[in-house]
């Protein structure tokens, strides 16, 4: 199947959604997005065509969560049903987009998946009933483990018998384990695998006419990423928006999706893991609720829609290397009862680990 990399066309089709936002004209109009030909169908093969967007950022601490929290309340507000996916293994960001989305956050991680067909599978599942899902990269857009991608599952392997520290000291000192040219598990990488529309969160403090510099460059360290549009954080004012919008959408040709301001209720507390556990945090609510007005109030909703109800047509096959849970057993009484603590010591697993236990046959009984 194809897009285990997204293609050129991949690509240019983003980009020529994105042009055609910034001529005010509807993105499945003006293009025809269809990436994958009916003849790589095969007979078990599922076509998705649902929206989905990726929020990454040249680095941490440029205001994703900030926009990934906001759009997830925002569309939500509106009617749509929400899917939240977290890339990486991270527990903590997971719940509190959960809580702005009003739906299980789910994770996308290029490392444990192995490969991107089952990459694919896992967010074929984590989206059934979803209208758009909203996908928040982490650190910086290219970041990876910068390992080869044929090497993945056997440091995957690797990983369950040493554990991570041990796992990645032992892959980073072999040289003939890395690939510097595409560094594995990268936020790109699973906007590619995905064919999924990226919007960059800029951080624009302190910064001019540079951001484009920064952005073009974004764009062109891996021609095949599809950056759709720009979202610009920390601007000190009108005329400073106005500036970096021009520079962007002149020598870039990407629109700017949105402009936050400078504004300390946007600033969310974090601790050297990620963000402190929603179930430690009265101030949940209060900062979603200033993410998603920021949001409404300085970001083009209906472009973002529309961008992200132009993503080409995912395939996500049953051959290749995708694992697929098992059917669940028929006869209940070979169930076998599993209790799991869920409470606020015990307050985050893997919905996957959950649902092969279910597939498997087991009834889960959550105590505290």
């Amino acid at each position: 199947m194809r897009c285990s990399r997204a293609t050129p066309t991949t690509a240019s089709a983003v980009t020529r959604a994105s042009r055609a936002v910034r001529k005010g004209l509807s993105p499945s109009r003006s293009c025809k997005l269809l990436p994958i030909e009916p003849s790589e169908l095969s007979e078990t093969s599922e076509v998705h065509s649902l929206s989905r967007l990726i929020i990454g950022a040249p680095q941490g601490r440029s205001g994703k969560t900030t926009v990934a929290l906001g759009l997830c309340a925002a569309l939500a507000a509106r009617g749509l049903i929400v899917q939240p996916f977290k890339k990486g293994p991270d527990y903590i960001d997971p719940s509190w987009l959960s809580e702005a989305a009003g739906r299980p956050c789910r994770n996308l991680d290029p490392f444990f998946c192995g490969d991107d067909a089952t990459l694919r599978a896992a967010f074929a599942r984590g989206v059934a009933g979803a209208d758009i899902s909203v996908i928040e990269g982490n650190h910086g857009l290219y970041d990876g483990v910068t390992l080869s991608r044929t090497d993945a599952n056997a440091r995957s392997d690797d990983f369950s018998r040493r554990g991570w520290w041990e796992a990645t000291e032992v892959a980073t000192t072999n040289s003939s384990l890395l690939d510097t040219d595409d560094a594995f598990g990268s936020t790109a990488s699973v906007a590619r695998a995905l064919a999924a529309p990226i919007f960059l969160v800029v951080n624009t403090a302190r910064m001019g006419r540079s951001v484009a510099a920064l952005v073009h460059g974004y764009q062109t360290f891996e021609s095949d990423t599809p950056i759709a549009g720009v979202i610009l954080n920390n601007v000190a004012g009108r005329r400073h928006e106005a500036k970096l919008r021009a520079a962007i959408e002149h020598h870039c040709g990407i629109p700017v999706l949105g402009a936050l301001p400078r504004d300390a209720s946007l600033v969310i507390p974090d601790r050297h893991l990620g963000l402190v556990p929603r179930e430690e945090d009265a101030g949940l609510l209060p900062a979603i609720a200033a993410c998603r007005a920021a949001v409404e109030r300085h970001c083009d909703l209906d472009a973002i829609i529309a961008i992200a109800r132009a993503a080409p047509l995912l395939a996500e096959t049953d051959q290749g290397t995708a694992r697929k849970p098992q059917s669940k057993i028929a006869n209940p009484q070979s169930q076998i009862r599993i209790a799991i603590f869920r409470d606020r010591a015990f307050t985050f697993y893997y919905p996957e680990n959950l649902e092969a236990l279910e597939a498997a046959g087991a009834e889960l009984i959550f105590v505290d």
